[in-house]
């Protein structure tokens, strides 16, 4: 899954910015460029950060599309994802099990116990060589 989202990154052609999971996800209906966070009113009590084209002011052409309030997007990921989401918990276990499999490192704690008792043995080996 790593590795698909990587290629993904690199199809985009642009830098990764991990600051919201929404980056490089909305595209401008207009243009076909990525929407990004902008703050509107920063420096009063009516700051809002909103999400519009990138490119919204960059051609020569205006896009059209709307800016959207970042809780509408939430709410509607959220909606989105309840929506095709029908089995949660079969979801939940798959994901857990995921991670058990993962990152389960039994085998190669076993693997180091075992080299470390080789290495023991190696080295009184050694030792009654030495002697």
């Amino acid at each position: 899954m790593v590795q698909v989202e990587v290629k993904r990154r690199k199809q985009t052609g642009q830098a990764y910015s991990g600051k919201s999971p929404f980056t490089n996800k909305l595209v401008c209906g207009d243009c076909g460029e990525y929407y990004g966070p902008k703050v509107w009113n920063s420096n009063n009590k009516y700051r809002k950060v909103v999400w519009q084209c990138n490119f919204k002011f960059k051609h020569t052409h205006k896009c059209l599309t709307p800016a959207l309030k970042e809780e509408a997007i939430k709410k509607s990921f959220i909606n989105a994802y309840n929506k095709y989401a029908v089995n949660k918990d079969q979801i939940v276990e798959d994901l857990t099990n995921m991670l058990k499999i993962t990152f389960d490192t039994t085998a190669f704690e076993e693997r180091i116990e075992k080299a470390m008792t080789d290495l023991e043995a190696v080295s009184l080996l050694v030792r009654k060589l030495i002697e």
